[in-house]
């Protein structure tokens, strides 16, 4: 959780970004990793961990998911629930200028994730290309 901390500071000091939020999204239980927790377990633990957190939420749609959702499926899922919480919440329009600002979502994640881009086979070259040009990643050494 400290890593979302670290990383909101870090954008913040750029003065190019607004982090407004930032979210936690545990893999299903298919994805089978050995010794990977049930999903109702890392759930509750990253819940109990951010009760205290006012812009970092646990969202469940991952971890309920029948099979494992590749990345990028993910990050559409969240990107589009993004954009229409946006529109519902957009009750003003400015008549001079239909501009707002560009919500954007980044995939925050550590090294060893960046890391495994290089690996054959595990990833499609689309899947990177979207991850990392149309989205962005916030990555920790």
């Amino acid at each position: 959780m400290r890593l979302f901390e670290l990383a909101r500071d870090h954008m913040h000091s750029t003065g190019q970004y607004n982090v407004l939020g930032g979210i936690v999204s545990p893999v299903s239980d298919a994805y089978r990793k050995q010794g990977l927790v049930p999903a109702r377990h890392r759930i509750a633990m990253a819940k109990l961990a951010l009760k205290t957190s006012d812009w970092i939420t646990v969202d469940e749609w991952e971890s309920q998911q029948p099979d494992w959702m590749e990345t990028v499926v993910t990050m559409r899922y969240h990107y589009n629930r993004i954009l229409q919480e946006q529109q519902k919440s957009s009750t003003f329009t400015n008549p001079i200028s239909n501009s707002s600002p560009t919500v954007q979502l980044k995939l925050l994640c550590g090294a060893d994730f960046l890391d495994s881009f290089k690996t054959p086979g595990l990833w499609l070259d689309e899947h990177i290309e979207e991850v990392s040009g149309r989205y962005g990643l916030v990555c920790s050494g």
